[in-house]
């Protein structure tokens, strides 16, 4: 008996990393956990920095309203057009589908994120954890 490369393992592999990345996706907003360079906005003081971090919210909250419009639609295009994979012949709309459960989780999460920020600024709380608060 010997042991051989699965069929269709790249298939699966290539599938299942998308899916990691669009299900930490969520995870990642909530936390605050995108990479972020605030070398000039630190100079300004906290509220520069508050504010600047509200826009980059805002910013974030409008491309993934984007993305996940033109993924809805690739998925409809994927699941009108019957797209298999090559080896398994696993329809490709169902990565998609699950893709786009887990872009719309992030919307609502960038959505909630942006409504938070709006909060601590109007009851006058900063946004930005300072470095030296960890």
């Amino acid at each position: 008996m010997t042991i051989r490369p699965l069929p269709g393992e790249i298939e699966l592999v290539e599938a299942l990393c998308g899916l990691a990345v669009f299900a930490f996706l969520p995870y990642c907003q909530l936390k605050r956990g995108h990479v972020g360079v605030d070398l000039v906005m630190s100079a300004f003081g906290g509220k520069a920095m508050d504010y600047a971090q509200l826009a980059g919210d805002l910013i974030v909250a409008v491309l993934f309203a984007v993305l996940t419009w033109r993924h809805g639609v690739g998925l409809l295009d994927k699941y009108g057009n019957g797209e298999t994979t090559p080896l398994l012949l696993l329809p490709v709309w169902w990565g998609f589908a699950a893709a786009f459960v887990l872009m719309l989780a992030n919307l609502l999460i960038c959505v909630f994120v942006v409504a938070a920020d709006l909060r601590a600024l109007r009851h006058g709380n900063s946004i930005v954890v300072s470095m030296g608060s960890h």
